[in-house]
């Protein structure tokens, strides 16, 4: 055998073999992508949803005097803003928590049938096939994994602020539990002296002391004491029940703490200034606002860096007949009108928009600060005249 012979067996083996491993590549690449199994399904049974509400909703711990701590720690469990906000942290951590992939590479393949020119009234077979990867000029999934990561962490600062503002709420709630229910055994009393002063007025008229109209309106007092004796009681269970809905329990098992758990009140009131400082740095809304800002920056940035468009790079291998076509391609997409002008513009109108909540809401709190200044100082000197 020459040595043309040789070579020219060596080449069809060659082609033989590349065409059996393009064939085996079409067949296993899709098996490999279905890879893996989907997570159990869990469909949503009321019943269960119904018992697991229920459970949730009961005490883990001795009932007796609930304190503000016991309270707190309820309502940091079983809230449901505060469990639907640690909800929506855990779906965001999971996104921040798996890195962007980058484009996956493609392959084609397609079989040639040849005739026609020297091989006139006889059809050859051939074999095409490419491979080809997309190149990113920008680094646009460290970009996304960027933004995925602050957008975790404004859930985690919206979670820590919808907690706060529940806290806020507890403290008002829990207090005026206690307040309701004071009122509500001084009207009790009220009610019981007013009875009693109509069996005094009954032995007056009838010793001759007092007339039937003195009895009477004795009576009315007694009646309308009766009456408030209800709508304080209808206050006392509205109050009971916002408080045992704010920590998540049911209202059957929770009865008012005692008048000595009243959180005390401050001796002193905060300067303006003070409160405005505070405000700004402590104030839930203002903090969520400042974490959505970061992450409509991180946008912005992301958007930007999607101007550039992609470019292909690969190879390819054409059999047709004996002779064997190894090539390189290379393609761009002209961005003559695509150039992510609608991606841009909506995260740039979105950070324009943060800015303005965020002025519009600064000017809210510290107003909000000013009048609750004004009022508490008024409340507080009422409250020590009437001390005094």
């Amino acid at each position: 055998m020459s040595s043309e012979e040789s070579a020219g067996a060596g080449a069809a083996g060659l082609s033989c073999v590349l065409s059996r491993l393009l064939v085996f590549a079409l067949f296993v690449i899709p098996v490999l992508s279905a890879c893996g199994s989907m997570p159990p399904s869990a469909p949503l049974c009321p019943d269960e949803i119904l018992r697991r509400a229920e459970a949730l909703r009961r005490p883990r711990e001795a009932t007796g005097d609930l304190t503000l701590a016991q309270a707190t720690r309820h309502m940091r469990s079983n809230n449901p803003e505060v469990r639907r906000a640690r909800a929506a942290y855990r779906t965001a951590l999971a996104v921040a928590s798996t890195p962007t992939p980058r484009p996956n590479p493609t392959f084609e393949i397609s079989p040639l049938a040849l005739w026609g020119g020297e091989i006139l009234g006889s059809v050859a077979g051939g074999v095409d096939a490419a491979l080809g990867w997309t190149i990113l000029p920008t680094n646009t999934p460290r970009l996304q994994d960027s933004v995925n990561a602050v957008t975790a962490r404004a859930a985690l600062t919206e979670a820590a602020g919808v907690e706060r503002l529940q806290y806020l709420a507890l403290r008002r709630e829990y207090a005026g539990t206690i307040l309701e229910d004071l009122r509500f055994r001084s009207w009790t009393a009220l009610a019981e002296t007013a009875r009693a002063s109509v069996s005094t007025a009954r032995r007056l008229a009838e010793a001759g002391a007092a007339t039937g109209l003195d009895v009477r309106l004795v009576e009315l007092e007694a009646d309308r004491s009766d009456v408030d004796v209800v709508a304080a009681r209808e206050q006392r269970v509205a109050a009971v029940s916002r408080l045992a809905a704010r920590m998540g329990r049911t209202r059957e098992d929770l009865e008012p703490p005692p008048e000595s758990f009243l959180p005390p009140l401050p001796s002193t009131l905060p300067t303006p200034e003070t409160l405005r400082s505070l405000a700004m740095l402590h104030h839930p809304d203002l903090a969520v606002l400042r974490a959505r800002y970061t992450v409509a920056e991180k946008q912005l940035r992301l958007e930007y860096a999607r101007r550039a468009p992609p470019f292909g790079i690969g190879a390819s291998y054409e059999r047709e007949g004996d002779l064997n076509v190894l090539g390189l391609p290379i393609s761009i997409e002209i961005p003559l009108s695509d150039r992510n002008q609608p991606g841009i513009a909506e995260a740039y109108a979105r950070r324009c928009e943060l800015q303005a909540r965020y002025l519009a809401l600064l000017e809210d709190v510290l107003a909000g600060v000013e009048a609750s200044r004004a009022l508490v100082a008024v409340r507080v000197e009422r409250h020590r005249m009437i001390v005094e």
